[in-house]
């Protein structure tokens, strides 16, 4: 890891501490008197310091810098391993010391032991570690009658942890194919997803298992809100019994941990229900919940699609004008999370988010910078409806910024694209764009009222599978608005 990595790590694990861990580990490094990685550690915590500034702060070269930063982060790294919960730590180590306990305890010790295991794993709810046990019990009783009871136990719970794995991996392949399919439009993708779909409710049904129930409800609650195909669930249950049937099991089982995460997704899956509903005072309750744990919500992104909650939070912000807030929100979630550039369809929609915040805030600038950032960074030759969507955000930026010549360019670029790509249900882009070069011709004689016409067809066009820009408010004010830049 070289220095900058480190650098930027340390800066993100220290900023995203809980105050319980800042103030222990900060204690850890006062009574250690390790005073240079105490001063580091909270001129990181205070304001993310450039390096020349704690450099210059703690009196050291660059090369003396580097290892205190690089043993910070092992110190770090250090107090997170001894502070899992001390229960899981318990049996994770039982069930690593199997070995130990089948070459050197005496039998009916080892039993009783396993035994003990064994209970403890199934009320704390951890299948793969039970084929440990009932592999170790099957071996101890390899010349006993108990030996087939033990051998078809280690059979299924192998089978089950098998079968576990597969709608895990089920459920990551369908959040990536839909996120894909958002920013695509592509018809490939969107026809995968009820192949995906089928798959799941077949794995599913081969235990009377709670977990692959979970993960079952999930998938088919995302397909009905996100997925573009009500044929496909017309035999489903409505959605908000499904989301009620899972929330039982859920708190049926309050020691599994996993479910402990994914009730934020039946949160996230309630917030979205009631948002395309409508019914926006039974959605904000989920909002609120969901939005005090959004940095963490972010990182689920092989169980759902996260991002489209930042969507949903500028859609909320535009219904309860409140559009200002975003950039605070913004803020506030930069702080402790940071987007991961590889995982394209939800880098672009944090991306956007920032954008929208930043050009409802007044910052025409930073949005133009994100923007362009976006567009160098990543390839969007699989999102064509991600780059149109871009790309024209981008041309409106730079009108607002007084930056006619790279909006003229931007948006002839976007038609040609729209040409190129002969899709007739891209209409409502057409328009917009067209909207956009109205605005840059001031000698046009009637360009007010036209832009007006423009505004009110592409509001009429943009709905289905196409839509797009939905994020900028066309109102009368903000028209008249735009009529008037570069005048």
């Amino acid at each position: 890891m070289n220095s900058f990595s480190v650098m930027l790590n340390l800066k993100q694990i220290v900023a995203q501490l809980s105050e319980n861990d800042f103030e222990e580990f900060s204690l850890q490094l006062q009574k250690s008197k390790a005073d240079k990685f105490h001063t580091l550690f909270s001129l990181l915590r205070k304001n993310g310091a450039d390096e020349d500034a704690v450099m210059q702060h703690l009196e050291i070269n660059s090369s003396a810098f580097y290892t205190l930063k690089s043993r910070l982060h092992d110190k770090l790294q250090n107090y997170f391993a001894k502070h899992v919960p001390e229960t899981e730590i318990d049996l994770l180590k039982n069930v690593a010391n199997i070995p130990t306990i089948l070459f050197n305890t005496p039998r009916a010790t080892a039993i009783a032991k396993l035994k003990k295991m064994e209970s403890e794993l199934v009320q704390s709810d951890m299948p793969y570690a039970l084929t440990s046990v009932f592999n170790a019990l099957k071996k101890i009783h390899r010349f006993s009658p108990k030996y087939f009871d033990y051998a078809q136990q280690y059979n299924k719970h192998l089978a089950y942890t098998m079968a576990l794995d597969k709608v895990e991996e089920l459920l990551a392949d369908f959040c990536k194919t839909l996120g894909e399919y958002l920013l695509s439009r592509d018809k490939k993708l969107l026809e995968l997803l009820p192949v995906i779909k089928r798959e799941m409710n077949n794995h599913a049904q081969l235990y009377e298992s709670h977990h692959l129930k979970v993960y079952k409800n999930i998938l088919d609650v995302s397909f009905a809100l996100f997925v573009p195909l009500p044929d496909e669930i017309v035999n489903d249950e409505p959605i908000d019994d499904i989301l009620i049937q899972t929330e039982k099991i859920i708190q049926q089982y309050p020691n599994d941990t996993l479910y402990a995460s994914l009730k934020n997704i039946v949160t996230f899956l309630w917030f979205e229900y009631y948002h395309t509903l409508k019914i926006y005072k039974k959605a904000v309750l989920y909002y609120e919940i969901l939005n005090v744990n959004l940095s963490s919500f972010l990182l689920y992104n092989f169980c759902t699609v996260p991002s489209l909650f930042l969507i949903s939070k500028i859609d909320t912000a535009l219904v309860s004008d409140s559009e200002e807030t975003l950039w605070e929100d913004f803020k506030k979630l930069s702080s402790n999370f940071t987007s991961d550039t590889a995982d394209i369809p939800n880098h672009i929609n944090y991306a956007k988010f920032h954008a929208v915040a930043a050009f409802y805030s007044g910052r025409n600038d930073e949005a133009i910078a994100v923007l362009n950032e976006l567009i160098n960074d990543i390839s969007f030759l699989s999102f064509p409806h991600a780059e149109i969507e871009v790309k024209l955000f981008l041309a409106l930026c730079y009108i607002c910024a007084n930056k006619y010549d790279l909006s003229f360019y931007l948006v002839k670029n976007v038609q040609r694209k729209l040409r190129d790509m002969k899709n007739p249900e891209y209409e409502n882009a057409i328009v917009f764009s067209k909207l956009l070069t109205l605005q840059m011709d001031f000698s046009h004689k009637h360009r007010v009222e036209k832009m007006f016409e423009l505004r009110n067809k592409f509001i009429s066009l943009n709905h289905g599978e196409m839509h797009m820009l939905e994020f900028i408010r066309l109102s009368d004010d903000f028209m008249k608005q735009l009529s008037k830049t570069g005048n």
